[in-house]
């Protein structure tokens, strides 16, 4: 079986996604075809349509904001939702254009790819219910994100812990991300709280910083693992997600998540048992809780420990990548891979 994973550039978590699942299909003996296009293709893909796609190639797996734009005669396409932004819940914390771009061309780009796809995979159950909502057609096949257990594990032994309490904020600054309740969150919790935060690519608009916010400028892996392992509490008041990855990852450190009781978040953190979930924009209840925490450290090291587990449990590239070649092989493709 060959597999054509293209995708174009944007320097989000589909990136991501696109090359560890390319790597595991590798490991389990598929040939994959990477291929990567520049981001202003995000907003006009038609283009995409007159690339020649690699020879012999029986799935192509990309996602449904381009995913018609890659239907190619005989081969099946399969187009992964990623993010809903066309979900309601999103709505008041767009920008004026924002709203048109979404309500236009993406839900053109949507609506093309339901049409044009052999099957819409989703990545979370609420990504696929706000999906099948708004565009007709059936169900998606939920297949929820992996991330690498191997590579992201906890410190051992742990690192002492010095008398600040450590807060980390891994994402872009936006709204959809929450970052405009950073400040407000840090300046009630007080200078005995320290957030460390590095904000990816889309640095423009941050929201005014306290004075204990502490950025950590731009990462690589292995210090973005470093910075999992050495915070008591991820903080991460995202309105809205598909399937965070840098969540998971977390968790798979050892270090619990604080967020909002919404979207695909209740999927991955169990409340007071692995992370804590505030309802939305409840400033109070990030602030009482992350206090509450930093009093039980005994519960605090408890939910790390269940964090960890559960990551390892639900959120493997195996698992992943195994529920891939399973749907592969239920489209009544002829593979030769074997699963491990």
């Amino acid at each position: 079986m060959k597999v054509w994973l293209p995708y174009i550039k944007t320097g989000s978590g589909t990136d991501t996604f696109t090359k560890t699942l390319a790597s595991g299909l590798e490991r389990q003996g598929v040939e994959v075809v990477v291929s990567q296009y520049p981001h202003f293709l995000q907003y006009f893909p038609w283009p995409l349509k007159f690339i020649r796609s690699p020879q012999n190639v029986d799935i192509i797996l990309t996602n449904t904001w381009n995913g018609f734009a890659f239907k190619r005669k005989g081969a099946k396409l399969i187009a992964v939702q990623h993010l809903f932004v066309l979900d309601p819940l999103l709505k008041p914390y767009k920008s004026f254009a924002q709203s048109i771009f979404h309500n236009t061309l993406v839900k053109l780009f949507e609506n093309k790819s339901q049409i044009s796809a052999d099957l819409i995979v989703s990545v979370s159950q609420s990504t696929a219910k706000a999906y099948h909502h708004c565009i007709n057609g059936d169900f998606p096949e939920v297949i929820l994100n992996g991330i690498d257990t191997v590579f992201f594990t906890p410190m051992f032994p742990a690192e002492n812990r010095d008398d600040i309490f450590r807060l980390l904020f891994v994402g872009n600054f936006s709204q959809r991300k929450g970052a405009d309740l950073l400040p407000q969150i840090m300046e009630k919790l007080g200078n005995k709280y320290k957030l460390f935060y590095t904000s990816g690519l889309r640095v423009k608009g941050s929201p005014a910083m306290h004075t204990n916010m502490i950025p950590l400028g731009k990462m690589n892996h292995e210090e973005v693992r470093e910075q999992y392992r050495k915070a008591d509490l991820i903080l991460f008041p995202t309105r809205l997600e598909g399937l965070p990855l840098s969540v998971m990852e977390a968790m798979a450190c050892g270090t619990p998540v604080i967020s909002h009781n919404t979207s695909s978040l209740p999927e991955v953190i169990r409340n007071n048992y692995n992370g804590k979930l505030c309802q939305l924009d409840d400033i109070n209840c990030f602030v009482h809780s992350i206090k509450a925490l930093d009093k039980d450290r005994e519960h605090l090291e408890l939910m790390g420990e269940n964090a960890h587990l559960d990551a390892n449990k639900y959120f493997s590239v195996d698992r992943m990548v195994d529920n891939y070649i399973g749907l592969f092989k239920q489209m009544n493709l002829d593979t030769k891979c074997q699963v491990k």
